[in-house]
């Protein structure tokens, strides 16, 4: 018996990719706010976003790239980072770094944020507290979050100017999360140059979810039988 190839196979193994927990595609926003100053992006098709801002509030200023990235797999972390950032001040005083992503899709359930900070001073001493913050109502902050249902404050303040820390976090289709970093200067001011990573992540699929995903493949075999014969 000889097999014939069917054009239209590699079309039902995309649908057996997407049965299996491939979600849709979103628009990520991004919104980096310092001390009441906003820089934003425009939605991002295919669910990555990336924002180069300068900022400039009072005696403080800020520049640098915040990156955030969705998936179409449901199960694969959502991440947020900001890289090569510093932030300036000629004086005294505490500087508000605002990180937000709102739109993510997946992953959804119960599960954790974690997130990791490495800072130093260039210029000037001082200290950085980090926080992370998820939110079921989806909300692209510019303003430290008030910490109440349905935001919530996911994870420990990392107070010192390395560190790590992580918080459990239930998130619904769609909802954000949001770094706030709080630099500290000494007088005389200074430059603390940052990078820090946050991410939501569920690495197991509930069993039900599974179980869903085996139960539509006899399904898609018997729709290929059938156009098969129809061919022939």
């Amino acid at each position: 018996m000889h097999f014939r190839f069917n054009s239209r196979l590699p079309a039902f193994a995309m649908a057996a990719l997407l049965f299996l927990g491939v979600s849709e595609r979103v628009q990520a926003d991004l919104a980096v706010t310092l001390n009441g100053v906003t820089a934003t992006n425009s939605p991002v098709p295919g669910g990555n976003g990336d924002l180069a801002f300068t900022l400039t509030s009072g005696v403080f200023s800020s520049q640098g790239n915040a990156h955030g990235e969705t998936s179409i797999f449901v199960n694969t972390p959502a991440s947020m980072d900001l890289s090569t950032v510093t932030v300036s001040s000629t004086g005294a005083g505490v500087a508000t770094l605002i990180f937000s992503m709102n739109n993510i899709h997946s992953p959804i359930g119960p599960g954790a944020i974690s997130e990791t900070l490495t800072s130093h001073f260039v210029a000037g001493t001082g200290s950085v507290a980090y926080t992370t913050y998820g939110s079921q109502a989806n909300t692209l902050y510019t303003t430290v979050p008030v910490v109440a249902p349905p935001t919530v404050r996911s994870t420990g303040t990392v107070t010192t100017l390395n560190g790590t820390s992580s918080g459990a976090f239930t998130s619904v289709n769609p909802f954000s999360l949001t770094e706030v970093l709080q630099i500290t200067f000494t007088s005389g001011g200074g430059t603390a140059s940052i990078s820090s990573d946050s991410s939501a992540n569920f690495a197991v699929p509930e069993p039900s979810s599974i179980a869903m995903a085996f139960a539509g493949l006899p399904i898609l075999g018997l729709v290929w039988a059938r156009r098969r014969r129809q061919q022939a």
